[in-house]
């Protein structure tokens, strides 16, 4: 599934338990200074929507109709790793760079994870399962991941 901005913005949704400045903020959505990045996120998502571009951000997965995000794309040959640099490319223009957490970040690399995932097994076969499932999961469900570089 390919999500859209409205689709993203709806799974920030409300009732979160996030601290500002030492004030709760249950609507990430509706806090002023966060929301021109969320509409830029949004942005992001809809331009997978656009038939002119969705072949470039967008892939067939294989498994049925569905389609994934290019940074899930797992490159088996020269013209898919070209294909991720113009998908990346092309998210970057379009943010003129001012995105420097943008979804495409942590999700290319959960596919190089999931692709190296027979190195998980040397702990069992469950954790190369695990790491296959959860890319799975990730993409399959246009998820935006990110990460935290300090404790808060």
């Amino acid at each position: 599934m390919i999500r859209t901005g409205k689709q993203y913005i709806d799974g920030l949704g409300p009732d979160r338990e996030i601290y500002i400045g030492g004030r709760l903020v249950r609507d990430v959505t509706s806090y002023a200074p966060f929301r021109p990045v969320i509409d830029s996120y949004a942005a992001l998502y809809d331009l997978k929507h656009d038939p002119a571009h969705r072949d470039v951000l967008t892939y067939a997965t294989g498994d049925g109709d569905g389609r994934a995000d290019v940074s899930f794309l797992l490159p088996q040959t020269p013209e898919d790793v070209v294909r991720r640099g113009d998908a990346l490319r092309l998210f970057s223009n379009t943010s003129l760079g001012m995105l420097s957490r943008s979804p495409d970040i942590m999700n290319s690399q959960l596919a190089g994870i999931a692709d190296n995932a027979d190195w998980f097994r040397q702990w069992g076969d469950q954790w190369a399962e695990n790491i296959t499932n959860y890319y799975r999961y990730v993409r399959d469900n246009d998820l935006f991941l990110t990460h935290a570089l300090g404790s808060p």
